[in-house]
């Protein structure tokens, strides 16, 4: 299917021909007025969070202002007042411009996107009712581990979507709903640097890991992976930290690895981009998972910056993932993919959408969000003279069904409080339907709706 321009509701048209907008320059003119809560924003438009050599960053300009009254500025004298007052006054009017430019660099980034347009209606995914899982599906299962080439898939009626890793590409459902997006990375070089380190941090701990047979082959490929972060399932009553990073016999490393800064940068990321593309969700995951850690709050979030809860390093050297869905994820949950390594992306490495039948270039570094539990996705193997690893990030859904049990579990709040469990029961049976329509529109977030 080929890109066409989309006319909005407004009547304005859009073209698919990418603009050549450079929005970390476009933030830096903004002066010290960046909220706390907008600097997750940054590294989605195409800015760095990091002081580096190959970025400019105002030092400044990394302290938002304060609602509360500085010492320097507070008057200690009469005939200082209303220079007092016009500080005060002029730091206000920054304070909105700066919200202004970045709602500004927001919508530049949605309208010079390069969105794609698919036969997907996402509502005939496999899930559950209540939309807390996937389903598998028989179709998960038949041939799961043969390798197909992009030549072979084309063939088999897939389109090739080309993708520099750089420019946003949202994938549109037969509703408009922005199911997938391939959200790109930061134009800062740093950035690179910053993935390349990542990558090397997780060859170095992997030589020393001793893994199990598990760990190494699984349902998912046959590559060396390891999963830490906040789960919940398998008889449990209440969400808990895996326990291979925290009392097995590679927690250690893991631990490092969540305390490396490159891929907390990553992770970052990560976090801004799903923030950006789909923000009525990312409300939803954040309102649940922080009700979480108020009931737990001894566990020990993964990133400082990231909602996510769980993390998945699939070390390499030849990562390339069988046919398979991850159903225990919220079935309308985004879970975030990032590829490291180093490898010829137009000729292997790519992301297969199976239900869209769409065989998608997927860079090094680079970041793609889809929603795991219920579209089944593989990879295209690399070269063997070529590497590639990925990291993952992404939520179980039983998590978010613990919290609306009113953080306990099904069984529990069917004995303390009958009525409410079964008014509650019913209101599930349209989870799912509720979910999809946590999806964006391009119309939504372009500001035409």
């Amino acid at each position: 299917m080929t890109d066409v321009g989309r006319k909005l509701r407004s009547g304005n048209e859009y073209s698919p021909f990418v603009l050549d907008l450079d929005f970390a320059q476009l933030l830096e003119r903004v002066v010290p007025t960046r909220e706390p809560e907008d600097s997750d924003t940054e590294d989605a438009l195409d800015t760095s969070n990091d002081a580096s050599p190959t970025t400019a960053v105002d030092t400044a300009a990394s302290a938002p202002i304060q609602d509360e009254v500085s010492a320097d500025m507070r008057p200690t004298k009469r005939r200082k007042y209303k220079a007092y007052k016009k500080q005060m006054a002029q730091a206000a009017r920054y304070k909105v411009k700066g919200r202004v430019t970045l709602i500004r660099a927001k919508l530049l980034t949605v309208n010079s996107s390069a969105h794609r347009q698919t036969d997907l209606d996402s509502s005939n995914l496999p899930a559950t009712q209540d939309g807390y899982s996937g389903r598998h599906g028989t179709q998960a299962y038949q041939d799961a581990a043969q390798k197909w080439t992009v030549e072979e898939l084309l063939c088999q009626g897939f389109s090739l979507v080309k993708w520099d890793g750089c420019t946003p590409r949202p994938l549109i459902d037969t509703k408009g709903r922005i199911f997938a997006v391939l959200a790109g990375r930061p134009k800062d070089l740093s950035f690179d640097s910053d993935c390349e380190a990542a990558y090397g941090a997780m060859a170095s701990e992997l030589q020393g890991f001793n893994l199990q047979e598990k760990e190494i082959r699984h349902r998912r490929g046959d590559f060396p992976a390891m999963a830490t972060g906040v789960s919940y399932g398998n008889g449990q009553t209440e969400p808990s930290r895996l326990a291979a990073g925290e009392t097995g016999p590679n927690a250690d490393g893991l631990k490092r690895l969540l305390n490396n800064r490159q891929i907390q940068r990553i992770a970052s990321y990560a976090d801004s981009a799903f923030k950006l593309w789909a923000p009525r969700l990312y409300s939803y995951y954040h309102e649940h998972i922080e009700e979480m850690h108020r009931a737990l709050p001894h566990l020990r979030r993964n990133f400082p910056r990231s909602i996510f809860t769980c993390a998945t390093f699939n070390f390499g050297p030849k990562v390339w993932s069988f046919k398979h869905r991850d159903s225990h994820n919220l079935a309308f949950g985004w879970c975030s993919i990032t590829a490291l390594g180093r490898f010829d992306y137009t000729k292997g490495g790519h992301l297969v959408l199976w239900d869209a039948k769409l065989t998608v270039e997927f860079p090094p570094h680079s970041t793609i969000f889809i929603p795991s539990a219920t579209v089944l996705h593989s990879n295209v193997e690399v070269s063997p003279i070529e590497e590639r690893a990925s990291f993952t990030q992404y939520c179980s859904g039983a998590i978010f069904r613990w919290v609306d049990n009113g953080c306990r579990t099904q069984e529990n709040f069917r004995k303390v409080d009958p009525a409410a469990y079964n008014q509650c029961m019913e209101g599930r049976r349209r989870g799912w339907e509720k979910g999809l329509g946590m999806f964006s529109t391009l119309d939504e977030l372009s500001g035409h709706k």
